[in-house]
């Protein structure tokens, strides 16, 4: 789960970036994200999202345990 993070991090950060920085690691970011896209299964997504969005994590309201759960879930 943590690759999947990792690629929707790189991927906002070229969706964000601008100016020279962003540019000098555009390529930088593009293949790091190549290598954690390829790691990723439909499969496996599907296997998370279902998790993520069962009951088990209690509706996630800000604060409660379901959600403190649901981040858990994400950082493990």
């Amino acid at each position: 789960m943590k690759k999947l993070l990792y690629v929707a991090t790189a991927l906002a950060f070229m969706a964000c970036g601008s100016g020279k920085d962003a540019a000098k690691n555009e390529d930088a970011n593009v293949d790091q994200a190549a290598k954690y896209a390829s790691t990723i299964t439909a499969k496996d997504l599907g296997a998370h999202l279902f998790t993520y969005a069962s009951d088990e994590f209690e509706g996630r309201e800000t604060g409660e345990p379901g959600q403190k759960k649901a981040v858990e879930y994400i950082n493990g």
